[in-house]
């Protein structure tokens, strides 16, 4: 944990020469973001989570304003050697696309070298699989799957550790993301007619009374 530093605010003065605390802006804070960098040394990876929650006030679902937002971050890691990872939710609409489940701008994905998604695996509700959503950076070779399983730290200390698997899965985004939805909307079914087969029997139970 040493290797890890938070960036928790951004410090600035008011005109009243008083100190006030404000989210990281990549449009105007990335001189200070180079500065804590090259203090640390050494730093490979830089993670901003959710990116929506630091946009400075950029519309999420504009192309051209998130794709003038990306460019300097993109800029950034290759002046310092380093990845960014940018993690984002998914949307709820119904759409078969995995890339139309980005959360705001598909610039999200298309301004990227890779991008991926994590989604349950529809035969087994405590496994996990990490697919890839697109790739500029090497061939595919699949994707990967994981489980989060409860471990003890030996100190009394009961916590949870992510478990992955040695073999590689084939399924595709759209693939995992369809037959998760084909799920839900079975379970929502049955759960309507279990919801109307107890009114039934209740109006029924009533009528003999």
């Amino acid at each position: 944990m040493r290797q890890c530093h938070t960036l928790d605010a951004i410090l600035d003065q008011d005109e009243t020469g008083a100190i006030r605390t404000r989210a990281f802006n990549p449009k105007s804070d990335l001189a200070r973001l180079a500065e804590e960098v090259q203090r640390i040394g050494n730093v490979r990876l830089v993670v901003i989570d959710p990116i929506t929650a630091y946009l400075g006030g950029v519309d999420s679902h504009k192309n051209a304003d998130v794709r003038a937002l990306l460019s300097p971050l993109s800029d950034f890691a290759e002046d310092f050697s380093l990845a960014i990872l940018g993690i984002s939710h998914l949307n709820k609409s119904n759409a078969q696309d995995a890339l139309q489940r980005v959360n705001g701008s598909l610039a999200f994905v298309a301004a990227l070298r890779a991008a991926l998604i994590v989604l349950k695996d529809k035969a087994n509700p405590h496994r996990r699989l990490l697919l890839l959503l697109k790739n500029n950076l090497a061939k595919d070779s699949g994707g990967l799957a994981f489980s989060v399983q409860s471990a003890s730290l030996g100190n009394g200390i009961e916590t949870s550790h992510v478990v992955w698997e040695r073999e590689a899965v084939t399924i595709t985004a759209d693939d995992a993301l369809n037959a998760q939805a084909h799920t839900d909307e079975c379970g929502e079914r049955d759960e309507a007619r279990r919801f109307l087969e107890d009114l039934i029997s209740k109006d029924r139970k009533q009528r003999r009374t």
